[in-house]
């Protein structure tokens, strides 16, 4: 992540250091829109890193595994889709919940669309479209830049991306209860379980054989 960070500060950099470093007194001399970008994406990527720890941690929950073990293996993958698929995997054979699998399911399927939205914010650049500043993915040097981002939109991003580490998190929490020998407590479901819990059980009403009327 740290890597990741340092590139997209580094292209946002070369508008104001020929060098292309960051430094504080290059931060100083940037205007308000160009400070108002760094510390949006300052913000939305490492908001991201804490999903990708707490994924981690129920990585390390799931498998049984010491926690220094389970984020060795963890950090050992490369691919974010593989260690998402890992921990599917885990999931579907330590938790024998159907309502935690489908949600889990649904989690996931959200997890890997956001990990697009946060590969579009690592490899992006600040370029002017029309007057306007906007943060670019994947900007190509001698293609018009038509859309892009406001830093509006990258805090958009990042409060979904706290969504999901509250949901991750209560994963984890939930994880370590159905284990025994460990004391029951009552959890209260972030708002994104909630609504996936509400997405599943709408998704299992329209699944089951409609009811035979008492007259058949």
């Amino acid at each position: 992540m740290a890597s990741s960070r340092f590139k997209t500060a580094s292209r946002l950099a070369s508008f104001s250091s020929a060098d292309g470093f960051m430094t504080s007194s290059h931060f100083e001399k940037m205007n308000s829109p160009q400070k108002e970008f760094l510390m949006a994406i300052g913000e939305c990527l490492t908001t991201w890193a804490t999903v990708e720890l707490y994924l981690s941690m129920l990585f390390s929950q799931i498998t049984g595994m010491k926690n220094l073990i389970g984020f060795a293996v963890w950090d050992s993958v490369i691919s974010f889709e593989a260690k998402l698929n890992a921990l599917n995997a885990a999931f579907n054979i330590a938790i024998q919940d159907d309502d935690l699998k489908s949600i889990w399911g649904e989690l996931g399927n959200r997890i890997s669309k956001k990990h697009k939205k946060r590969n579009e914010i690592v490899h992006s650049t600040l370029v002017n479209v029309d007057n306007v500043s906007k943060l670019v993915p994947y900007f190509v040097i001698g293609k018009q830049a038509k859309n892009g981002l406001s830093p509006k939109e990258i805090v958009e991003r990042t409060q979904s991306f706290q969504e999901l580490a509250a949901a991750i998190y209560w994963f984890i929490q939930r994880a370590a209860f159905l284990k025994e020998g460990v004391p029951k407590v009552p959890l209260q479901a972030p708002d994104l379980i909630l609504r996936l819990q509400t997405k599943v059980a709408q998704t299992h009403a329209k699944t089951l054989p409609p009811l035979q009327s008492s007259k058949d």
